[in-house]
């Protein structure tokens, strides 16, 4: 199961951004589905075994993580490097900094946490 859904994707970002995002003028979910299968498979990498939580009830920082790194993948995909700005760049390494603290047992996944939260407590980590 997705960590993310498209719903949780266009809440987050406008139809007319994914539909530029995926290259198009409307919404390829096909280059989502493939992005968002990265997202996760990323998350996997840092957490499978060492964090677990169910997979029917994700996490919201987890599913929040899932969406940034979907939108990352996407610009990553379908645009030249030169073509991503920074801020994508930084939030990759922001994530990625994140998985590593919680599968490090740094940060603990707590059902009610907001990823607001999380970030404010990873900022002050570093």
């Amino acid at each position: 199961m997705a960590y993310s859904s498209d719903s949780d994707i266009i809440n987050y970002l406008s139809t007319e951004e994914l539909s530029s995002l995926t290259g198009s003028t409307e919404i390829d979910y096909a280059k989502i589905e493939f992005a968002r299968e990265r997202s996760d498979a990323f998350i996997d990498l840092f957490l499978q075994g060492k964090v677990s939580f169910d997979k029917e009830n994700v996490p919201v920082i987890i599913n929040r993580i899932s969406v940034e790194l979907t939108i990352v993948f996407l610009y990553e995909n379908y645009h030249n490097s030169d073509e991503i700005p920074n801020m994508i760049q930084r939030r990759k390494r922001d994530i990625t900094r994140l998985l590593q603290d919680i599968a490090a047992s740094k940060l603990v996944l707590a059902p009610n946490t907001t990823y607001d939260t999380i970030l404010c407590l990873t900022n002050s980590i570093k």
